[in-house]
């Protein structure tokens, strides 16, 4: 779990992906922001429903995602998912992982509001 103070978040692809255009980096980060609740949920719901199918499809969405933000520890994470969920292996661990999805997907979304505030 994130217990430094290093941000999670690295948004240096973003950056290499939008040339550096901070109009179409914050649309991004926005996008992210508003997306990122509805993955979240869906993840639980799924894990609620013991539907491996569609969380395995969630947890891919969200995956790149995150990716762009540049939430290196989160994307390990949602890869674990997408493969325990996508094998129905260490199905124990789900709970567990998206819980931590989920606290550090909102520890992002704070870093990400603070950034275009800063903009």
């Amino acid at each position: 779990m994130h217990m430094s103070s290093k941000p999670l978040i690295n948004l240096e692809l973003l950056k290499t992906i939008t040339g550096a255009d901070s109009a179409l980096m914050k649309i991004y980060i926005s996008t992210f922001i508003v997306t990122a609740g509805p993955s979240l949920s869906s993840l639980k719901l799924c894990l609620s429903e013991k539907n491996w199918k569609r969380m395995k499809s969630v947890a891919h969405s969200y995956k790149p995602q995150v990716a762009y933000m540049g939430i290196r520890e989160l994307v390990d994470k949602i890869q674990k998912i997408e493969d325990f969920a996508a094998t129905e292996t260490n199905l124990e661990q789900l709970p567990e992982l998206i819980h931590e999805v989920n606290l550090l997907s909102l520890l992002a979304i704070d870093e990400l509001n603070q950034y275009i505030k800063m903009q």
